[in-house]
C-alpha cells in the first residue's frame, strides 16, 4: 500500500518503524519517542539519509504488520 503525502509516519496502530537503505541495506528501528511529533511519512522519507552510505529516500516499514481482512 503506497503512502500519500499527508499520511502520518506513525499511524495509530503502529508501535515502531524499520527504516532501511535501498542501496546498502543498512537498517534501523525507531519509535515515535525519537522523532518529531506529527511528522508526515513523506516529509521523513524526503529528508532522511542513510548514516552508512548517505543515500536518501529510505524504505520505511510500519511495525507491527497489520493484517487486513480481504
Amino acid at each position: 500500500m503506497s503512502k500519500l503525502p499527508a499520511d502520518p509516519l506513525f499511524p495509530p496502530d503502529c508501535t515502531h518503524i524499520e527504516v532501511s537503505c535501498w542501496s546498502c541495506g543498512h537498517a534501523v528501528e525507531s519509535t515515535p519517542d525519537y522523532l518529531p511529533t506529527g511528522i508526515l511519512a513523506h516529509d521523513f522519507e524526503s529528508r532522511a539519509k542513510c548514516s552508512a552510505c548517505g543515500i536518501g529516500w529510505p524504505h520505511v516499514s510500519e511495525l507491527p504488520k497489520v493484517r487486513r481482512s480481504w
